[in-house]
């Protein structure tokens, strides 16, 4: 079955969940981008609209009965914004799924929607209970069968995913001693889990071994290089024999000889290429392990539009005379709410366009002086870079669990000094990483308002 999934910035879900302190059942509207393809349906949200006291016929704790004017509204101005629409009600005290009512509601609202929106979806949800609450969702279209709703991501400070599929582990004893840390929830949460790595390099490759380890269900990796013998002394998975081997060839084999199901894309490209990062559309979470500024920059945006976390990984070794003098590593949590690269100034646009530009044409400006010279590799230590790649994994851990404080946005390892510290930054004023209505636009064009390579 594919992965259907309805991804909220926390504000919106917060907001959402305070209906159920109502005693009466309560309805409105979400509006949300559609990505909707041969890979899964995600519907990214980005409005709410709580319907009027007075838009209620009847509204009692087990009932309620909606005027036109408590949804009609709404949906027509999801619709101006090329959105679709869901209905969502509460059952305050009760169970979340959808009753014989339900079931006609949906019947009667399901072709009003499609054809007001425009939309290929009709969607409802339900939200019941207090205070441990359950959620039901499906979405439906005009002429077909519902789709239950596999997953809800929320976004924020967290990661947070809610299973709605019922699936169990079964008897496999594999994960057992983590199971035994994580509960049972929490391994079905990672086998459900759609992960991005950009990079299969000194970060990345561990990072992305450490994912099929602890029975993450899909990874997509990206990355357009080849191995190298100078890779292999960093890289996982990988060996002498595989010189000249894309590394996403060598991560695929790398899942495969583990075995322990994790379905590994290889995509073998770059990210500066609009058609490599669409791979990406449907991702819960990426990881961004690369050395340059140009894929940072359309990751830095991806995770806004796309209403789910990056957690950018860099590593530093400073040397002079061939003598360490520094060794610094970066893990930056970057989603709806916290500062972005450019607000944190992690990211240097120069370089980024010089790394956009054709190869040809940038030997040519940088002989006459117009723009920079790519840097020279830098200094890399296995031990090192596979150190700030656990960190970043056990970062995941740690935001989807609530196992560590999740206010510092940024940690900042300073491993000569042994030190680390933590800061939270704030967006600059209008950017988009601060600004709700930039959020959740999806494969919108033009895609992340940049300019693409091909």
């Amino acid at each position: 079955m594919s992965e259907v999934t309805l991804a909220f910035p926390q504000p919106i879900w917060s907001d959402l969940n305070s209906w159920l302190e109502d005693p009466n059942e309560v309805a409105g509207i979400l509006t949300g981008r559609v990505i909707d393809d041969d890979q899964g349906v995600t519907v990214l949200i980005r409005t709410v609209e709580r319907a009027a006291a007075s838009a209620y016929e009847v509204q009692r704790p087990d009932g309620l009965t909606l005027r036109s004017s408590g949804w009609v509204p709404a949906v027509r101005r999801g619709a101006a914004n090329q959105e679709m629409a869901i209905f969502v009600h509460t059952h305050p005290g009760g169970y979340p799924h959808f009753s014989t009512w339900d079931d006609r509601v949906d019947d009667d609202l399901v072709e009003a929607f499609i054809d007001l929106t425009g939309a290929r979806l009709y969607g409802s949800l339900v939200l019941a209970g207090g205070h441990d609450p359950g959620y039901a969702a499906r979405l439906r279209r005009k002429d077909g069968p519902a789709l239950e709703v596999t997953s809800i991501r929320v976004v924020g400070d967290r990661l947070t995913i809610y299973r709605l599929d019922g699936d169990t582990l079964g008897a496999d004893q594999t994960h057992d001693r983590q199971v035994r840390a994580l509960g049972e929830v929490g391994q079905r949460v990672l086998s459900g889990l759609r992960v991005g790595v950009v990079g299969a390099g000194g970060t990345g490759s561990p990072i992305l071994e450490q994912l099929v380890w602890v029975g993450v269900g899909e990874i997509v990796v990206i990355d357009d290089d080849q191995i190298t013998r100078s890779t292999v002394a960093r890289g996982y998975g990988s060996g002498l024999a595989d010189v000249g081997r894309p590394k996403v060839e060598v991560a695929f084999d790398l899942a495969g000889r583990i075995g322990l199901g994790t379905n590994l894309r290889p995509i073998c490209g770059n990210l500066r290429t609009e058609s490599v990062a669409n791979e990406l559309r449907h991702c819960d979470i990426v990881f961004c392990c690369v050395d340059g500024h140009g894929a940072r920059v359309v990751l830095n945006r991806w995770a806004y539009w796309h209403l789910a976390p990056v957690i950018d990984v860099a590593v530093l070794v400073s040397s002079t005379d061939d003598l360490i003098t520094g060794i610094d590593g970066r893990l930056t949590w970057l989603s709806p709410g916290a500062a972005c690269l450019l607000c944190r100034g992690r990211i240097d646009l120069q370089m980024a366009h010089v790394e956009h530009l054709d190869p040809q044409e940038r030997r040519r400006l940088a002989e006459q002086g117009y723009v920079p010279e790519l840097e020279e590799p830098q200094p890399s230590v296995v031990t090192y870079t596979s150190l700030i790649a656990s960190l970043a994994a056990t970062e995941l851990l740690h935001r989807l669990f609530g196992l560590a404080p999740a206010e510092p946005t940024e940690i900042l390892l300073q491993l000569h000094g042994r030190s680390i510290r933590l800061n939270r930054r704030a967006s600059r004023e209008e950017c988009f990483c601060g600004t709700p209505a930039s959020w959740g636009q999806g494969v919108a064009q033009p895609y992340l308002d940049l300019t693409w390579t091909s």
